[in-house]
């Protein structure tokens, strides 16, 4: 026996307590929390003008986001929907003077403008929105439609008519033409001849409705 009663042998010291959960527990919390706000910061700022990576992000993520409906883009096709006409989808139409269709872009049928929800898609889709926008500005249009005549006319196909189209958005209500998809889904924005005269310079005339154009006086 030792003279100190007051001390305790090694062998008889209390257990140390058990490592409580509640650190980890926590740090686990803390990590889901970033991801799941991760999540719904990459799906939100990706809805408009996105970049490539962001889109590779939101694939990645589409089995969670798309879930629990934090993809915008499942929801509807707008950003952060204001429910305005500009936000439907445009498409660009090149027709021959005779009214055939030569194509329309972008076109998810074809390898050109990239499959439908592709990166490439839906950077014409921006692009057919950014004309969009622009329908009252002639100038500018005009210019565009100079640029895809200068890549488009041939010499076996010196003229052709451009027009800017919205489709239409789904009737919530009940059928309507825009469910049908033919030509009656979608409504002109813009719509211009475009042709090379013969000094090879690219011409371009808005065509208007017939209550736009100006009156010609026969007297004058």
């Amino acid at each position: 026996m030792t003279g100190d009663h007051g001390a305790r042998s090694p062998r008889h010291q209390d257990p140390a307590p058990a490592k409580e959960p509640i650190g980890t527990f926590r740090s686990i919390l803390s990590l889901l929390i970033f991801v799941h706000l991760f999540c719904i910061a990459v799906v939100l700022f990706g809805n408009h003008y996105g970049s490539q990576l962001q889109f590779r992000l939101i694939r990645f993520m589409g089995p969670y986001t798309r879930l629990f409906y934090f993809d915008t883009q499942v929801i509807a096709g707008f950003h952060l929907s204001h429910s305005e006409e500009v936000e439907d989808d445009h498409f660009l139409e090149i027709q021959s003077v005779d009214g055939d269709m030569i194509g329309r872009y972008p076109d998810p049928s074809t390898n050109e403008t990239g499959r439908r929800g592709g990166f490439r898609y839906r950077r014409w889709l921006a692009l057919m929105r950014r004309m969009a926008m622009n329908a009252e500005n002639d100038d500018y249009l005009a210019e565009f439609s100079r640029s895809i005549g200068q890549n488009q006319l041939t010499d076996e196909n010196p003229r052709m008519v451009l027009r800017l189209v919205r489709r239409m958005p789904l009737d919530l209500s009940g059928p309507s033409e825009a469910d049908e998809g033919g030509p009656n889904a979608y409504v002109s924005v813009y719509s211009a001849d475009v042709w090379r005269d013969d000094q090879g310079v690219i011409r371009v005339h808005k065509r208007v409705q017939a209550s736009e154009a100006a009156p010609v006086d026969d007297d004058s």
